[in-house]
């Protein structure tokens, strides 16, 4: 489970533990919140590690599928979530601010993947676009990870491998992770609605987002268990 450590890798990596899964922890930074993830992961009765590495480097991304595979034997599911953003308007934007999140949000996407189908083939397989301005790189990336997914999902079907591709939409900042759920009660507001009003095309702030909780369900639905 890659970007494991907080928002919606770190609800998802909990629920495919509560369902049963082995969980590896992969994060870039924060490694107290990593290992609160694993601590908890540990208290539904499996086994759970914590890896730091960049998904945008190669041989992290390898060492990283090496360490999960020594620990748990195989691996049998890959979540790649790992994602960033660096938002700029189109003629502001910087070289290096399109190459950091299309190396994260593309690149790693590619390498993450790549490594994880050589385990499942190795192994062998057990059956079982919106527009947004000011987001030109981010946007970019998101597109490319839906084209990639649904080629990867046409060239590994024949070998029994799935490809899901989860699209959760916007969700809040960090800056909003305290305020409670989003709606019309609680004392902040004005602070959602700052926040709504920022977004490009969102014309309701009272409007419901993306959030972990929402996620867990068709992770845990398309890659643990029978069904």
């Amino acid at each position: 489970m890659t970007g494991a450590n907080s928002g919606i890798g770190r609800g998802v990596a909990i629920a495919l533990g509560q369902a049963g899964a082995d969980v590896a922890v992969n994060y870039v930074s924060g490694d107290d919140e990593a290992n609160a993830v694993v601590d908890q992961i540990h208290g539904f009765g499996v086994k759970a590690i914590a890896h730091k590495a960049d998904v945008s480097m190669e041989d992290q991304v390898k060492g990283m599928l090496e360490h999960a595979i020594q620990a748990f034997g195989t691996l049998d599911i890959l979540v790649n979530n790992a994602g960033l953003q660096r938002d700029a308007k189109f003629l502001s934007m910087t070289l290096p601010e399109w190459d950091t999140v299309l190396n994260v949000n593309l690149t790693g996407q590619f390498l993450c993947a790549r490594e994880a189908i050589r385990e499942f083939v190795r192994r062998g397989i057990v059956p079982s676009v919106i527009p947004w301005a000011g987001h030109l790189n981010y946007a970019t990336s998101k597109g490319g990870i839906k084209m990639m997914m649904e080629s990867l999902a046409q060239e590994v079907a024949p070998l029994r491998i799935r490809v899901n591709g989860i699209a959760p939409g916007y969700r809040p900042p960090r800056c909003l992770a305290g305020v409670g759920p989003i709606g019309l009660r609680g004392g902040h507001d004005v602070v959602r609605r700052r926040w709504y009003d920022s977004v490009p095309g969102v014309c309701d702030w009272r409007v419901r987002v993306g959030s972990p909780a929402r996620l867990d369900s068709p992770a845990c639905l398309d890659n643990v268990g029978d069904t």
